[in-house]
């Protein structure tokens, strides 16, 4: 979806600009707590070596930053 395809007709006032951009920013920390919560579930549940291979291979291959 481009830019411009999200784009508004009519000018949008202060205010509404103002609810649009936070509903769009609390989608995203919506999914930064999910995420986290998600990952201390899992690490409850797996071994150390099953979590750490999780993360490996889940999320190495998929060019996501990692530590050495």
């Amino acid at each position: 979806m481009s830019i411009s395809s999200t784009l508004p007709s009519v000018q949008p006032v202060h205010g509404e600009w103002a609810q649009r951009i936070t509903a769009a920013w609390q989608k995203t920390v919506e999914g930064v707590i999910e995420t986290g919560t998600l990952l201390v579930q899992a690490k409850r549940w797996m071994s150390p070596n099953e979590f750490t291979d999780m993360i490996e291979h889940s999320y190495r291959s998929r060019g996501t930053p990692h530590s050495a």
